[in-house]
């Protein structure tokens, strides 16, 4: 079992396995808490909530002209599906703190070294 599944705080030690002979690190860090989380959840936003305001639209309008009558779990399961960018973005916005605390990055003298790990549910 790795280390990680259990604890989600990452190990520089991890990046400086990754390093080649020849090469040393100039910097490492992780991502601003705030900036990676508000990030994560204003970049599908605007789109996300136009969507959910399209769809709310067009299920009240059938819900209250008697739409759902007889068809009412094709539209629930349609509409269920034809939200899917509202949830994957609430999915983003939900686990933004989860994958912030699993980011570090390292700068060395011959490339950049992103590492991101995620924990198995």
């Amino acid at each position: 079992m790795n280390k990680y599944y259990n604890n989600t705080n990452i190990s520089y030690n991890d990046i400086e396995k990754q390093l080649m002979p020849d090469e040393s690190i100039i910097w490492k860090g992780i991502p601003k808490k705030s900036a990676f989380i508000i990030n994560s959840s204003i970049t599908m936003m605007p789109f996300a909530l136009l969507w959910l305001a399209f769809d709310s639209f067009f299920i009240l309008t059938a819900s209250k002209t008697g739409g759902f009558d007889g068809m009412g779990l094709i539209f629930i399961g349609f509409f269920a599906f034809h939200l899917m960018p509202v949830w994957i973005w609430l999915y983003n916005v939900f686990t933004a703190y989860g994958r912030w605390k699993n980011s570090a990055y390292a700068v060395t003298n011959k490339r950049i070294i992103i590492r991101m790990l995620y924990a198995r549910m």
